[in-house]
């Protein structure tokens, strides 16, 4: 099996199986149609192109799936791009998801193991049945749930519970080590900022992508409205559930990344900095696992397109 982060120009792949991110079609200047697909293995992803798409390809072609594909590894603007001759369907059956999804570095009784832990700091009454009211209801959506599509703690299941118990973890130490802070309030902000996300994306076979709600919502404005219902039954003091929707509402920090409202609580911007600090942390990671030591890494968008260097040591 060639691995996409191993892959070189040049190289010629038989029968290398691939899971469909997305499909892009366009037509030709000829009328020909032709599509760009979205390939992805456990290791990264790949644009694949395949000229004149037949109907019947056309038909296979479905976000989520396993395709079969020979070609050859080209370069295109600085990039490889995969130049698809043929393709084919791959049923369940013949395909290993180990070899083609990214697995959590993390399992999942260990993850949920510190997540108890991290439950059991909260004090407040309210904050506590707040918190455990949603993990109780959303708890097999959060485990199956990735925390982004592609960014950071892509993989799923378990990106969006490794996210959150990676945060609480900071937020518990940090919280001690800027006291005076509410660490009821900054705890439950960081298990529940991202638990939108449930709503948000939604599987597609054998990967995620948005939801209509998703889309046209956003996460931040989902479990903000979920977060009114659950606190209205629970009858959760008004000062406390605004205050949790504050943080859910500003965990993006700016408004132009999608925080209708700024942080204005000591509480918000420490919930900010760590979600950032978890995200960027991820993002490194992935890109200094695919640089060779005393190489530099690609660039990283996200990082606005700056390289990493891996020292020798």
């Amino acid at each position: 099996m060639s691995l996409i982060k191993d892959l070189v120009s040049g190289e010629r792949l038989i029968n290398e199986q691939f899971i469909i991110g997305s499909v892009n079609k366009s037509s030709a200047s000829n009328g020909q149609l032709y599509a760009r697909i979205n390939l992805k293995d456990y290791t990264g992803s790949i644009t694949g192109v395949k000229w004149s798409l037949t109907k019947d390809e056309e038909n296979i072609l479905k976000v989520g799936s396993v395709i079969a594909v020979d070609g050859y590894v080209e370069s295109y603007k600085n990039s490889l791009q995969l130049r698809i001759e043929m393709f084919n369907g791959v049923s369940e059956n013949d395909y290993d998801e180990s070899k083609l999804l990214k697995p959590s570095p993390i399992g999942k009784d260990v993850l949920l193991a510190r997540l108890e832990k991290i439950i059991q700091q909260i004090v407040d009454a309210d904050y506590k049945k707040l918190v455990e009211y949603i993990y109780s209801e959303k708890k097999n959506e959060i485990i199956a749930s990735p925390a982004a599509i592609s960014v950071h703690h892509e993989f799923a299941p378990l990106g969006l519970l490794y996210h959150v118990v990676s945060m609480g973890e900071s937020a518990s130490f940090l919280a001690d080590h800027y006291n005076p802070i509410n660490k009821d309030l900054l705890l439950a902000g960081v298990l529940l900022h991202d638990i939108g996300k449930t709503i948000e994306l939604k599987k597609e076979n054998l990967t995620y992508a948005y939801s209509f709600q998703g889309r046209l919502l956003g996460h931040i404005s989902l479990m903000s409205a979920y977060i009114d219902g659950v606190c209205e039954k629970l009858e959760i003091d008004k000062e406390k559930s605004t205050l949790i929707k504050h943080l859910i509402l500003t965990h993006h920090g700016e408004l132009e990344y999608g925080s209708p409202v700024l942080p204005q609580t000591k509480e918000a911007i420490l919930l900010h900095m760590i979600d950032d600090i978890d995200a960027k942390m991820m993002i490194c990671d992935k890109a200094l696992a695919e640089t060779a030591p005393g190489e530099f890494s690609q660039k990283i968008m996200p990082l606005d397109n700056r390289c990493l260097y891996k020292s020798k040591n």
